[in-house]
């Protein structure tokens, strides 16, 4: 038994070594993940009433935030960065953030119903180093073994030698003061590839977890879940996974705002996935956005037009 514990002793201690030894070498300064500190920083600095939409890069690459604090005249916070995050960590970060009367609107990309619920190793782990383990409190078990296997990868990606950056690349330079990815709205498309499919069986149990998380918010917000944003190639390669998801939050009480269907443009509208829209495909998500939310929060606000 002594030998167990020594053995898990020494275990931790290599583990938080490594950590350690992460936090101190350099991260990337213009790297896209250092966008997440700015948001965060918008949720502590702009005053309700506000909407803040909260998903993966469906949203980053999708939204026109300003046409949407102009159209229903109130502050907006595109809290969109990565799908990799995990939607847990989203939900339950978003949660430390939540003031009364504030309009909260989910748009999770829906591979988070079936494999990437709890993050994932190439994306959660430098989130936490570009946030400097600040909320590390948030992971529970499942994430931190997440967390931990993204190690060496980190390590390998760390550099104190500069990067050479095209203006294709992903940066934090790229977003705007709402939190949208702008700089792509002038570049041409490189393609969308080939659309993944899903192969896995929904994931009940987080999904109830999501649900549970959204209906206590609800003592304090508004909340909304949407469909994020497709292009046709998306939809039709997973369009009954689509339904299923649809069909388990209606049944969970909080369903989609409207059916996924109505969010699946033609493909010209992609950018660089089926998920990431061009200039004219962040103008018609918007779009959809604007007319979908105002009869809902004209009635709660005086100022909404």
């Amino acid at each position: 038994m002594k030998k167990f514990i020594n053995n898990i002793l020494l275990i931790a201690g290599i583990l938080i070594t490594l950590i350690l030894a992460i936090t101190m070498l350099p991260m990337e300064q213009d790297g896209y993940l250092q966008a997440y500190n700015k948001k965060c920083q918008l949720l502590e600095d702009t005053p309700s009433p506000r909407i803040i939409f909260v998903g993966g890069s469906n949203l980053a690459f999708g939204l026109d935030s300003q046409r949407i604090k102009d159209s229903l005249n109130i502050n907006v916070i595109n809290y969109g960065l990565h799908a990799g995050i995990g939607l847990k960590y989203m939900i339950d970060d978003i949660s430390t953030y939540a003031k009364k009367g504030d309009i909260i609107v989910f748009a999770p990309e829906y591979e988070h119903f079936y494999t990437i619920a709890y993050g994932e190793s190439v994306t959660l782990t430098p989130l936490m180093a570009v946030t400097h383990w600040e909320k590390i409190n948030l992971l529970d078990i499942r994430q931190w073994t997440i967390l931990i296997a993204g190690i060496p990868q980190l390590a390998k990606e760390c550099s104190l030698m500069p990067k050479i950056r095209s203006p294709k690349d992903y940066s934090v330079s790229g977003f705007n003061e709402y939190g949208d990815e702008t700089q792509h709205w002038t570049l041409e498309s490189p393609g969308t590839g080939n659309a993944q499919p899903i192969n896995e069986r929904l994931d009940e149990q987080f999904g109830k977890y999501f649900t549970s998380k959204i209906k206590t918010l609800q003592k304090t917000c508004s909340v909304y879940v949407i469909p994020p944003i497709y292009v046709e190639k998306g939809y039709h390669e997973n369009k009954k996974k689509m339904s299923e998801v649809e069909e388990f939050l209606q049944k969970e009480g909080c369903p989609f705002l409207v059916t996924p269907k109505v969010h699946v443009l033609s493909d010209e509208y992609a950018y660089d996935t089926y998920y990431h829209m061009n200039r004219q495909g962040v103008d018609k998500y918007t779009s959809f956005i604007i007319e979908e939310l105002k009869p809902l929060l004209r009635h709660k606000h005086d100022n909404f037009k």
